[in-house]
């Protein structure tokens, strides 16, 4: 009758393990960030205008648009109220001025 192996330790799974770090990281004093300039935007402008504006992204602004109970497209314009809406949402501290 053929003998068993000998029982060996369980193998180690997982991956490597990281060292934990030896410096902190400098804390970056605080400062005031300067307000945003009003950002400028056209009367009528699409969905994809307003987004390039703000420096976002196009989904992100349907999405706000959404939760704001407002549905368009990217290609679709937006009346001035609604852009001023989307700012006032997105960011307190920056302000649309309708050009015409």
């Amino acid at each position: 009758m053929p003998q068993a192996p000998p029982h060996r330790p369980p193998r180690r799974r997982g991956g490597r393990r990281r060292r934990p770090l030896l410096e902190e990281p400098p804390v970056k004093p605080l400062s005031e960030a300067p307000e945003p300039e009003a950002t400028k935007i056209a009367s009528g402008a699409t969905v994809r205008e307003v987004a390039e504006s703000l420096s976002l992204g196009s989904a992100e602004v349907i999405k706000k648009l959404m939760e704001l109970g407002e549905m368009a497209t990217l290609t679709q314009t937006l009346p001035d109220e609604t852009v001023m809406a989307l700012a006032q949402a997105l960011d307190q501290k920056r302000h649309i001025c309708p050009v015409e």
